[in-house]
Order: structure tokens, then C-alpha cells, then sequence
């Protein structure tokens, strides 16, 4: 895809009321884990969630809880999470 090529991130830019959720998994193969941090960064109302291992999908079937439940909650609720990393 074009983010692979482009070697980054597209930069994205958030303020106001709403709240996002960004996982990242720290061995991703395609979308490297530090794209997942620095994509996060410049939004105000974000939790981040780190997936300590493979693959391309943070959240997913058969991952951790400690992964679905903030991201699951997210989608329920609209509020950001607090950081988790397990």
C-alpha cells in the first residue's frame, strides 16, 4: 500500500472532543510499531494499546484480553483508553 512506501506515516492531526484508539504490535511486519506511536502522538484524546509481539493485528480473534478488552470498550463507549502494553 502507500503507507509502506512512503516510509512513514501519513501525518494526522486531531483536537477537540472525540477520542481514537491506535494499536500497534512491536514486531509487525508491514506497519512497523514506531508508525503506530508516532501516529498517535499528535492526537489530544488518544489510548494507545501495544501488542508485545507478531503479527500485523493488534486486535483481533485470539488476542490477549488485555488488547481486546480496552479496544472493545473503545468501540462501546467512544472514550479513550488508558495506555496498555502486555
Amino acid at each position: 500500500g502507500g503507507a509502506a512506501r512512503a516510509g512513514r506515516p501519513n501525518g494526522a492531526r486531531a483536537a477537540g472532543p472525540r477520542a481514537a484508539v491506535v494499536s500497534g504490535t512491536t514486531r509487525a511486519p508491514e506497519t512497523t510499531y514506531h508508525w503506530a506511536v508516532g501516529f498517535a502522538e499528535p492526537l489530544d484524546k488518544v489510548g494507545r494499546v501495544t501488542s508485545a509481539g507478531d503479527g500485523h493485528t493488534a486486535s483481533r480473534r485470539g488476542a490477549p484480553v488485555c488488547i481486546t478488552e480496552p479496544v472493545t470498550s473503545y468501540l462501546l463507549t467512544g472514550k479513550a483508553p488508558p495506555a496498555t502494553r502486555c
